[in-house]
Order: C-alpha cells, then sequence, then structure tokens
C-alpha cells in the first residue's frame, strides 16, 4: 500500500515539475513520451483482451501437465493423493495470464518513468548550466570601477 501510495505520489510530483520547468521542446518530448506509453497500454490491453482464452489455455494446460508429472516418491498409489480439482486449475491459470499482464503493464510504466527521470535530469542539467553561465556573465560584465567594484552588487 504505501509503495503504491510513494508511486502516485512520485507520478503528480513529476507532473508538476513537468508543468513547471519544462521548455517547448521539452514539452513536446514529454508529450511523445506521454503518447507513446498511452498507445503501448491500449495495445497491450487490446492484446490481452484478444487472446486471453488461448493464453488461459495454455496455463491450464501446463498446470495440468504439471500434475500429471509422474511423482517420483516410492509411494503405493493407495496411499498416492489426487488433487486434481478442475476449478482450481482454471482459477490458478486465470490468476498466472492475469498476473503476467499486470507485470508487462508495470514493465511498461518503469519504462515510461525511465524515459521522463532522463528527460527531466537533461531538462535540470541544462538550467543549471543556464544559470551557471548568468552568474559568470555576471561576474564577468561587472563594469563598475574603484571601491564600488569591490562591494557587493546593491539590489
Amino acid at each position: 500500500m504505501r509503495n503504491e501510495l510513494r508511486k502516485v505520489f512520485g507520478k503528480a510530483v513529476l507532473q508538476h515539475e513537468a508543468a513547471k520547468n519544462l521548455s517547448g521542446d521539452d514539452w513536446a518530448i514529454y508529450q511523445k513520451i506521454q503518447g507513446h506509453h498511452v498507445a503501448r497500454v491500449r495495445l497491450a490491453t487490446r492484446r490481452f483482451e484478444d487472446q486471453y482464452q488461448t493464453r488461459f489455455e495454455v496455463e491450464r494446460k501446463r498446470i495440468i501437465d504439471q500434475g500429471g508429472r509422474k511423482d517420483l516418491n516410492l509411494v503405493h498409489r493407495w496411499f498416492g493423493k489426487d488433487s486434481f480439482n478442475a476449478g482450481a486449475v482454471d482459477r490458478e491459470a486465470d490468476c498466472v495470464v492475469r498476473q503476467e499482464h499486470e507485470r508487462l503493464l508495470l514493465k511498461l510504466d518503469d519504462q515510461k518513468e525511465a524515459a521522463l527521470a532522463k528527460l527531466f535530469a537533461a531538462n535540470e542539467r541544462r538550467q543549471d548550466m543556464g544559470d551557471k553561465l548568468k552568474q559568470d556573465f555576471e561576474k564577468a560584465a561587472d563594469r563598475r570601477s574603484g571601491p564600488d567594484r569591490r562591494r557587493g552588487r546593491s539590489r
């Protein structure tokens, strides 16, 4: 719960920072990243919905095959157990397929966040460089003469 709250808060902070600090070109890149992410999520969701039944059947067969493997424990067949439950197999297959889809969506979110972090870091470096250049220019362009130059600038 806390991690989800941190993620949501982090996204809100990034959105606020983007709206406040990005230049025109950076804002266009930001919008492109957001649009690309939305398109990828939409495509993944559509594929999940279209291929759900096939994925479910494949996973169900895998679970049944795993349950039907030969047990190497030497137990007399009268004392063995038959743990096949069709409802449980279906629920497990459904759960696995949905978890794979959620993992894919989280991976796409992480990729988007990494791209945005890279954009914000580059923007911050540019802003820091601009501030440094302004300070250097102000220092170099200080044309006051005599004792006024030794005192700090009055604002």
